[in-house]
């Protein structure tokens, strides 16, 4: 899926470079489709305990939330001259993906072990959305 979002931007480099707030989508794409692999990854560690995999969990979803949040903020002028519905479909999903996140580390570093499936949902937001990105620096500058 990553792949999807390189090939977008060597195809549509020109155009992505010069819409604003484009090249942010771009590394939210990527931050997005890569925080399921490298989640995936920590959650194979052998033996850990659920309050560890939750401190993991939790750490990378305060470093994605940081970048998705700030990316968005800084495209708030961009994002002003779009739709509403649009806007909050990008803000919502970005920040749905991210926020659970946060909440499946809390929920295991606490002991509740339903953080699993909340940071399932969240991953899956996370596909989601990159994808919805790619879609867009791909396919919808070009409209």
């Amino acid at each position: 899926m990553t792949g999807l979002v390189f090939v977008a931007l060597s195809i549509n480099l020109k155009q992505i470079l010069a819409g604003p707030g484009l090249p942010s989508r771009a590394a939210e794409a990527i931050i997005l489709l890569m925080q399921p692999v490298v989640l995936g990854a920590i959650a194979l560690v052998p033996g850990q305990s659920n309050v560890a995999l939750g401190v993991e969990v939790l750490v990378t979803g305060a470093v994605t939330w940081t970048l998705i949040s700030r990316m968005i903020y800084r495209a708030r002028s961009a994002l002003a001259t779009l739709a509403i519905s649009k806007v909050a479909i990008r803000v919502v999903f970005a920040e749905a993906a991210t926020v659970a996140t946060l909440v499946a580390g809390i929920m295991l570093v606490v002991g509740a072990s339903q953080g699993l499936d909340v940071l399932a949902a969240g991953l899956i937001v996370c596909l989601v959305d990159g994808v919805l990105d790619a879609w867009v620096l791909l396919v919808e500058i070009l409209r």
